[in-house]
């Protein structure tokens, strides 16, 4: 039977093996740091190459799984100032932002936001992305890596917009970034946050402004785990540290969690990451990330690869995203073939893989050719040792704790 105690020493080794293939493009003289550098060290974290950066994948003998558990049960901090935050401004940026994603962006509330997707002219995703709107800007987290390439697409996108006469320019926001995630967040932000402090009527995707301990920061309540969270945007000239150790300090429940857990939590989750689970060759529909289109954008909505996209959520795709599960104590890796076991024959591909704390047993994401695609069918994957018995599983895998606002009578 597996048990997480035989899985505990496999899996870190496995995830920093993992970080290190996706993103050994530059050399290490080459590697950024965030400002959280010297104090994620400074607490024992295993530095690893992740997006370009130095960052951490675990801190001290504490294992992922236990890191896991803990945002599962309580709370814990994220440092994700790797990723890359943008502010968009001027008359035009609703409609450029909405000319480039498949969110229907005039729809949104003010300080509110959804997931979405840059799509590109073949139909395939250039990138995954969080979208808030503000009063007098738009807010963008896009992920981490290729920031050269990012940018030049910003360039080269808005100089097109400018040429239509659309109004838009953009800035890098260099703010220092920490996800406050699980079930507890709400408890331990309030207790840092400057004045009174009543986080009950923000929900899931909406975004304010706050002081904690002085400093100027952003909020919103997001997160890539699954629970209840904030994502905390901290003022570029403030101490950031500071905030972090103020959670720290006034919520005993919460700790330090590395890449290797957010991993684990986002895949129980049935998130994507990009580069694996999603990438510029497969779309948005394959990906089965239709949800992600309002009525309007399924019927009007023009963006890259929408003659592409749009048409496939009624005609179907000939394969899909699906989630599955381990029948034995083996992990399927990435990139692993998926075996039709009566044919013989490849029916799919592994894109994220690993063992999930809360199930017990491993578990994986996989691109699958739609007539196998149904939950509770049982295919293998080709492994090192032999091949590995799965079975499709409905996505996701865990119950999702994100705070939603009361449904409308």
């Amino acid at each position: 039977m597996l048990t997480a105690a035989s899985c505990q020493r496999s899996v870190p080794r496995a995830l920093s093996l993992a970080c290190r293939k996706m993103y050994a493009t530059a050399a290490p003289a080459e590697l950024k740091k965030t400002k959280f550098y010297d104090f994620n060290v400074s607490k024992g974290g295993k530095m690893v190459e992740f997006g370009g950066y130095l960052m951490p994948l675990q801190f001290g003998s504490v294992g992922i799984i236990e890191s896991h558990k803990t945002t599962r049960s309580a709370a814990s901090i994220f440092d994700v100032s790797h990723m890359l935050q943008l502010k968009f401004v001027g008359a035009g940026r609703e409609q450029y932002i909405e000319s480039m994603c498949t969110a229907d962006v005039k729809a949104l509330k003010n300080q509110s936001g959804s997931y979405t997707l840059f799509t590109n002219e073949q139909g395939g995703v250039f990138d995954d992305a969080l979208v808030h709107r503000y009063a007098d800007h738009m807010y963008v987290v896009w992920n981490a890596g290729h920031f050269e390439e990012k940018v030049a697409y910003l360039e080269d996108s808005i100089k097109k917009a400018k040429a239509k006469n659309i109004d838009v320019n953009y800035e890098i926001i260099p703010a220092p970034l920490i996800a406050l995630q699980g079930p507890k967040a709400q408890q331990a932000l309030e207790a840092v946050v400057d004045g009174p402090a009543n986080f009950d009527s923000l929900y899931f995707m909406e975004g304010t402004f706050a002081k904690i301990s002085g400093i100027d920061c952003r909020v919103t309540r997001c997160g890539y785990t699954g629970e209840d969270g904030f994502e905390i945007s901290i003022s570029p000239q403030a101490d950031a540290v500071a905030v972090v150790e103020a959670l720290l300090q006034k919520s005993s429940f919460v700790d330090l969690a590395g890449l290797g857990a957010r991993d684990t939590l986002r895949l129980e989750a049935g998130l994507c990451l990009y580069g694996q689970d999603l990438n510029s060759t497969w779309t948005p529909i394959e990906a089965s990330l239709a949800w992600t289109f309002s009525k309007s954008r399924r019927q009007e909505g023009v963006f890259p690869g929408s003659d592409i996209i749009v048409p496939q959520i009624a005609a179907g795709v000939k394969e899909k995203r699906v989630g599955f599960v381990g029948t034995t104590r083996r992990v399927p890796r990435a990139h692993s073939p998926i075996i039709d076991p009566e044919t013989k024959t490849q029916v799919g591909v592994v894109t994220s893989g690993s063992f999930s704390p809360n199930l017990n047993r491993p578990i994986g994401m996989a691109y699958i050719h739609t007539p196998f695609a149904t939950n509770g069918k049982n295919l293998h994957v080709e492994g090192a040792g032999g091949a590995i018995p799965i079975e499709v599983a409905k996505l996701p895998f865990v119950k999702l704790g994100y705070k939603m606002p009361p449904k409308q009578q």
